[in-house]
């Protein structure tokens, strides 16, 4: 659907539904007046045709009385968005993504709450981490519910595995494995594929490469932020920074990854040209159904060095609607958000492979509404959650640094390091002081409380 001829074309329905009053209240009084659709307007990140527009689609043919006029922008989506908050006239309903934390929007008076059009059964229903992050709450008031579950595994080439000898059952346990079997497969490849995909000027790569690492060995939380003691410490993510540069070293990783991007890895990827990549929980689906694949692939948890304990590994959420609280049509606004939240499954029946990650409830029969026509691999793995949690806060989101951000300086460090050239504990001391200035001024403003940051008798592997 597009949404510029959609609205020329609704503007010239409005007009000629109020002719059509005019005139029938010209003809008498047995004359009936002609009543307009009431237009609520959503718009989230994502671009492309997939289960939540086929949603709105059904919603719109269902009944008479709502239109929903629905956009996706993609990557321009936080220019657009914040440009219609600031013009004072948002969409009905949009995506927050963190940009600002949705706390933040709530405190600036831009979103309404959401805790009275959710009953307590359909909320039971969802993640138990789904309502312990600050980012959904406001002054104790609930103000979204996400619909999908993040988080990420190692994804592996079975293909590839066996032309460079190593068992396809049994992929690496071990970060020390892991370099050694990339090793293998780049050897094995000489030149047509290689071990590992590291695609560093990605937004997040370092979340997926460096924090995922330090959480899952109990270490700290993303961003180096140790609830511990309450303050950053990227000195702790140093062996994990330095273990991915070795692997570069080794000539383990495709060509050119400080510059190709995360899309091209992942056609890589599915073109059988890389035995590893970390990525997330969604690819399950766009593999099956997006980017054309024939390798025989699958997922397993991330590996941790050897002799490490593993901790709770990392979970997030994304896909988080809020209600504007600037709203023509409020009654059909509520209508349409308590609709798309409590039919959530209805996104699961347009065939995708998330299920937990739409609605992390009811797994059976959302692997049941799987089309069968579509190959689903790395499904179990890429669907286990049973040792994720999600951290209260992530400091990281509530704070306005000065300078250059961690994946920034991180990026800057590893291709001085590839020279020899970096002092990374020097980088690294420097970055810490950074984010914790950034972190006190933010407790200072109000924007985090102490309680929240250091939380007492705090386990990392028991969160």
């Amino acid at each position: 659907m597009k949404t510029k001829q959609r609205l020329v074309g609704m503007v010239s329905l409005l007009f000629l539904a109020a002719a059509l009053c005019v005139s029938a209240v010209g003809q008498g009084e047995g004359a009936k007046e002609v009543k307009e659709k009431a237009t609520v307007r959503v718009w989230w990140r994502s671009s492309g045709r997939g289960p939540i527009e086929l949603y709105f689609d059904d919603f719109n043919a269902s009944q008479k009385e709502i239109e929903v006029d629905y956009e996706g922008y993609g990557e321009n989506y936080f220019n657009v968005i914040n440009l219609a908050l600031q013009s004072g006239d948002p969409p009905e309903i949009f995506d927050v993504q963190n940009n600002p934390p949705l706390s933040t929007l709530a405190e600036a008076g831009h979103i309404l709450p959401v805790d009275d059009l959710l009953t307590s059964d359909f909320k039971s229903q969802f993640h138990p981490s789904t309502y312990i992050p600050k980012d959904f709450s406001y002054k104790g008031k609930l103000y979204s519910i996400p619909i999908r579950i993040q988080h990420y595994k190692l994804l592996y080439n079975k293909d590839l595995f066996k032309k460079a000898g190593l068992d396809p059952n049994k992929p690496p346990q071990t970060l020390e494995e892991l370099r050694t079997y990339a090793k293998k497969i780049t050897d094995a490849g000489k030149g047509s594929f290689y071990g590992i995909a590291l695609y560093i000027n990605y937004l997040n790569f370092w979340l997926r490469y460096v924090d995922m690492l330090s959480i899952a060995e109990g270490q700290t939380g993303a961003f180096g932020f140790d609830y511990k003691t309450g303050k950053f410490d990227f000195s702790k993510t140093k062996k994990y920074f330095e273990y991915w540069l070795q692997v570069y070293k080794d000539g383990s990783a495709v060509p050119g990854a400080l510059n190709i991007g995360l899309e091209e890895m992942r056609a890589n990827f599915a073109q059988g040209k890389i035995g590893m990549m970390i990525d997330g929980n969604w690819m399950t689906k766009i593999y099956a159904t997006t980017i054309k694949t024939d390798a025989d692939w699958d997922a397993v948890p991330i590996p941790i060095f050897a002799g490490s304990k593993r901790a709770k590994d990392y979970l997030t959420f994304d896909l988080t609607f809020a209600m504007a609280k600037t709203n023509k049509n409020l009654d059909a606004t509520k209508k349409v958000y308590k609709n798309m939240m409590q039919s959530q499954v209805q996104f699961r029946k347009y065939g995708d492979s998330d299920t937990k990650a739409f609605m992390p409830a009811n797994e059976k029969s959302a692997l049941d509404l799987l089309p069968k026509d579509k190959i689903f691999r790395g499904l179990k793995e890429m669907n286990n959650v049973s040792n994720n949690a999600a951290f209260v806060v992530e400091p990281q989101k509530f704070i306005k640094l000065e300078g250059d951000n961690r994946d920034k300086a991180f990026n800057n460090l590893f291709a001085l390091a590839i020279d020899g050239k970096a002092n990374i504990d020097k980088a690294l001391e420097e970055l810490t002081k950074r984010y914790n200035d950034a972190l006190a001024k933010a407790v200072s403003q109000g924007k985090l409380t102490d309680a929240e940051i250091k939380l007492a008798n705090f386990d990392y592997y028991k969160r």
